[in-house]
């Protein structure tokens, strides 16, 4: 509800005391045509960027995932040949082909080291270009508050000195009307 002559000083979602509902909706849409273009791009920049980092953190895990199921594969391989050897009781070749699995398990274990490295590396990545992300958006913000606070304060004192110029005619106009 807003201020009247006599009435409450509560206030309107949004309209400060003493503010009619007019100037408070030509307010909001002065703010709109000032800001408004203006925060539907970052918006947009940033559900772009959110979609890209999304897309890579994709990328790179169908990439892990892939290169743990060659490595799987390999391993299955060599396993698979060690048993064959084995049961043709090549003992020679069965030493060859364990010793062959245990440096490809050690090679597993390295690459699979490998991968989580570069996945914590890309999430880090993620992180530092969400927390930038955050840091524009609070400075656009801050911005944005600080010219809209400028326009109220511009529009305060225009509406100030219109009470002033009607208190001024009506004081003239008192004034004609006495002298009569």
């Amino acid at each position: 509800m807003s201020k009247s002559r006599g009435g409450s000083s509560k206030t309107t979602a949004g309209k400060p005391d003493g503010v009619p509902a007019e100037s408070a909706a030509s307010l909001d849409k002065v703010r709109d045509i000032l800001f408004g273009e203006q925060t539907r791009l970052s918006e947009q920049k940033f559900e772009q960027l959110g979609t890209k980092l999304s897309e890579g953190l994709s990328r790179a895990d169908q990439r892990q995932d892939a290169a743990i199921a060659a490595l799987s594969k390999k391993l299955e391989d060599v396993v698979q040949s060690m048993q064959a050897a084995a049961k043709s009781g090549a003992s020679e070749q069965a030493d060859q082909l364990r010793a062959v699995e245990t440096q490809l398990a050690g090679r597993q274990a390295e690459l699979e080291s490998e991968l989580g490295a570069v996945q914590d590396k890309l999430r880090a990545e993620a992180d530092a270009q969400h927390e930038a992300l955050r840091a524009d958006l609070r400075a656009v913000q801050t911005e944005q508050a600080a010219a809209t606070q400028a326009l109220a304060d511009e529009l305060r004192g225009a509406m100030t000195d219109r009470a002033r110029l009607a208190g001024l005619f009506r004081g003239l106009a008192d004034a004609l009307a006495s002298s009569d």
